[in-house]
């Protein structure tokens, strides 16, 4: 039985473009490969994958970021900017919709965890939205992240170097389920969901659900 399309490589660079489906393909991805904007947004439409991967150099990838961001919703998107446009790349990307920046040279290991992060995330999110979300009001959640924010502000006096905390949403959960879901079922998504998180950013102190679909790390 055939894979489904896991990522779309966009560019028209045979020899990088080989490279990059050749680092993923040994990580054990399904991967397809588009040279120009317009195939790639018929392969998008046609394959549905679960992330577009593309480059900023020799290549509209923003010019495609910004066209599948509006015709899929749902799709992680990675853009590849030349090293010179570190300053810029990440404000630039946010704007058109990437989810992912990363910079070139790509290296094996930030590209197969990237991306395979950005699939973990993805697919927790379409598990919380098929589970009925827990009844909490935002001024429950507002207090609960107060006192958390006290607590660690105390607690990084006793630290060489500051705390960092930020909030990090899955997406909305549904308003309707489907069958078998429930409070458990949606426990354990929520559960994978932090084992997720917690395996692929460094020197977490604390990882906390707040709310539907919300964790602060």
């Amino acid at each position: 039985m055939q894979r489904s399309l896991q990522v779309l490589v966009a560019e028209k660079s045979r020899a990088l473009a080989g490279m990059l489906v050749a680092l993923l393909e040994e990580a054990n991805f399904t991967v397809d490969v588009a040279t120009t904007v317009d195939e790639a947004l018929a392969k998008l439409a046609e394959h549905r994958p679960e992330v577009l991967l593309t480059t900023v150099s020799r290549f509209d990838g923003e010019g495609l970021c910004k066209q599948a961001r509006a015709l899929h919703r749902e799709l992680s998107i990675g853009l590849i900017y030349p090293p010179m446009r570190a300053d810029t790349c990440e404000p630039r990307a946010r704007m058109l919709g990437a989810d992912l920046v990363l910079l070139g040279p790509v290296q094996r290991g930030s590209l197969v965890s990237s991306v395979r992060l950005l699939i973990k995330l993805k697919r927790q999110q379409k598990a919380l939205q098929a589970a009925p979300p827990p009844t909490t009001s935002a001024g429950d959640d507002l207090a609960t992240l107060k006192r958390m924010l006290t607590i660690e502000v105390k607690k990084s006096r006793r630290y060489r170097y500051p705390v960092s905390v930020f909030l990090l949403e899955l997406g909305e959960a549904g308003a309707t389920s489907q069958p078998g879901s429930g409070k458990e079922e949606r426990t354990r998504r929520v559960g994978s969901a932090l084992r997720a998180i917690h395996d692929q950013i460094r020197d977490i102190d604390l990882c906390i659900p707040l709310g539907d679909d919300r964790f602060v790390v």
